[in-house]
């Protein structure tokens, strides 16, 4: 839902889902990420009021996390998640200086940690999360240099090559814009995605050709 950015799935994500499972509490380090899928679902769909909840709750499990391997690197990981429906929040509510701000900390306290050996990465990257609110801002500098960010931290992901590409064109600079949707298309190569996005790079790189 989330790299797709079908937010009207996300809202619709369950927490501690199967129920039959055996949930315990340190399992609120993973348990938080459908709070932010669906607090993230409900600012992008402007409703801000609605996140309101899974935002709450969020702050309520970085304080309740009991003592568990490696207990300061998940605080911080559940705090930048924390950071970031809170900017998206203030940005659907209006107050993008603010929304900017948390995005911003977000991605710095991000760039200073180290993903463990056995997580996969952040589940979305705020560097790439700062970049689409700079698109969304038509702070399309800004938002390029955010992207660009991201893939050096999170190399290959889909959506912050995209978002560099397309800003990249809409910035004029079609020599990089040809190389990100270049590579997006290489990478999108053999699948049957039917995203928009990747339909829209490769008419943008056959334009550019």
């Amino acid at each position: 839902a989330l790299e797709r950015k079908d937010w009207e799935r996300a809202i619709t994500l369950k927490p501690k889902d199967p129920p039959h499972f055996p949930w315990i509490e340190a399992d609120k380090r993973d348990i938080i990420n459908t709070h932010f899928a669906r607090a993230l679902g409900y600012s992008m769909l402007g409703r801000p009021n609605e996140a309101a909840a899974d935002i709450e709750i969020m702050s309520e499990m970085i304080e309740t996390l009991p003592p568990i391997n490696g207990y300061d690197y998940y605080v911080q990981k559940m705090k930048n998640q924390l950071l970031v429906v809170q900017g998206w929040q203030n940005h659907a509510k209006g107050d993008s200086e603010n929304a900017i701000s948390l995005l911003k900390q977000a991605a710095m306290q991000e760039a200073a940690s180290e993903n463990a050996p056995s997580n996969p990465g952040d589940i979305l990257p705020a560097e790439e999360m700062l970049g689409d609110l700079y698109f969304e801002l038509s702070k399309l500098g800004e938002a390029y240099d955010a992207y660009k960010l991201s893939l050096e931290r999170s190399p290959g992901r889909y959506n912050s090559i995209y978002g560099a590409g397309i800003t990249a064109y809409e910035l004029g600079d079609m020599e990089n814009a040809k190389k990100y949707f270049s590579l997006l298309v290489e990478n999108a190569e053999g699948g049957n995605s039917k995203r928009e996005t990747l339909n829209d790079a490769r008419m943008k790189l056959a334009s550019i050709n």
